[in-house]
């Protein structure tokens, strides 16, 4: 899987994550730092890449939608264990009777 850091995750991280096999690129490696959210999201949906990061503007579904049309987070916080949620889009909850 692709992820991009952002710039509020150090460098453990991405290396956790690259050595669970995955492609893991950082906003500093792109030269991004304090660059806006909105391209920060356009940078990542035309990689195809999944963000991680502690910005809360993030999770404003409707302004940062799922390219995919679906969400799958998994949070881990200090003290406060692991959440995990899986978000199907709109169109599977409307009931079709």
């Amino acid at each position: 899987m692709k992820f991009e850091l952002d710039e509020n995750l150090g460098s453990l991280t991405s290396g956790l994550i690259a050595e669970a096999g995955h492609d893991v690129q950082t906003v500093s490696d792109e030269k991004l730092n304090g660059t806006d959210d909105a391209r920060l999201y356009a940078v990542c949906a035309s990689e195809v890449r999944c963000l991680i990061t502690l910005d809360l503007d993030f999770a404003d579904v409707v302004r940062f939608p799922s390219p995919t049309g679906s969400w799958n987070c998994r949070a881990a916080t200090p003290g406060f264990g692991v959440a995990e949620t899986s978000v199907a889009p709109r169109d599977n909850f409307v009931d079709s009777d």
